[in-house]
């Protein structure tokens, strides 16, 4: 007893130490995080979810949010950062290999874990930033809300349902949630950084122009 008690402390203190707690599977891994940065397996190399930000502003009488996760993808070589970048589909504007998602509830404007506009990515100093919003303005102010971020990465490595089935790819997991409040209040989008808005603009841009 004394040992599987050992066994299971060991367990939980790795997930601590690695940022968050997880469970393996025959699909892959799910991880919730606790904190940021934090490390995530693709295939034999590792990333880095280093952050999730959540911004509002106020226009037109309209509360709007804007969102960003980032990973740093310096981990990869040449060939791997190739194939995420060339697996893609037109339904989407990140690549099938990373698919991060924001999802966010504030009982003011009557959100219930509701997924934000993905708009797209930009490589800024090693970090791939991807960026999110919602799809109308909303009336009142995010005073009280949370945020759960999802990336979900497909590994090479493969699984079968049964024998006469096509093999599926495995897909590691990781969430994050923040909570804001009066105390944690959702800053202005005046004070996302320079370069991250202005690519933020310049993808918002190129999907206008070609709707």
């Amino acid at each position: 007893m004394k040992k599987k008690l050992l066994i299971s402390g060991c367990i939980i203190l790795l997930g601590i130490m690695l940022g968050g707690c997880g469970k393996r599977s025959d699909t892959g891994k799910e991880v919730e995080i606790e904190k940021l940065p934090a490390n995530m397996e693709l295939n034999k190399s590792t990333i880095q979810l280093n952050g999730v930000n959540l911004y509002q502003s106020f226009r037109d009488n309209e509360w709007n949010i804007y969102g960003t996760i980032s990973i740093n993808i310096r981990g990869l070589n040449e060939t791997e950062k190739h194939w995420i970048d060339k697996d893609k589909t037109e339904t989407t504007y990140n690549g099938t290999v990373i698919n991060p998602d924001l999802y966010l509830s504030c009982g003011d404007n009557s959100m219930d874990f509701e997924t934000l506009v993905n708009y797209g990515f930009s490589d800024i100093g090693g970090n791939r930033i991807y960026f999110f919003g919602t799809s109308e303005g909303n009336k009142y102010e995010f005073s009280e809300a949370e945020l759960s971020s999802s990336v979900r990465i497909k590994q090479d490595d493969t699984y079968k349902v049964s024998p006469d089935k096509a093999a599926l790819h495995k897909e590691n997991h990781y969430s994050y949630r923040i909570k804001y409040s009066s105390e944690n209040k959702i800053p202005d989008i005046t004070e996302m950084p320079k370069n991250i808005l202005e690519a933020f603009n310049e993808n918002l841009q190129n999907i206008y122009n070609n709707l």
